[in-house]
């Protein structure tokens, strides 16, 4: 599965890092795969204020219990530059 999407800083202080939990389901709403990407940090890159960037997520291992709904991206941690 690859997911895309947006992220937008619009503080006043540079992101260092942007990390995200993944939660994947079941058809019954129980918890398959549960898996933390950073989305800004030293391979993605920092984001200024006022800027935008696109990012995407690439999992290779989900269950085949997943239930092939989008899954919950829940912020897990941001640490300022």
């Amino acid at each position: 599965m690859r997911d895309r999407g947006k992220i937008g800083n619009k503080g006043d202080r540079t992101l260092k890092l942007v990390e995200i939990n993944c939660v994947f389901r079941d058809a019954f709403g129980q918890v398959v795969l549960r898996e933390r990407v950073a989305i800004v940090g030293a391979r993605a890159g920092r984001l200024s204020p006022g800027d935008l960037k696109n990012f995407r997520l690439a999992f290779d291992n989900i269950p085949d219990s997943w239930n092939q709904a989008l899954p919950e991206l829940v912020i897990a941690q941001i640490v300022f530059a």
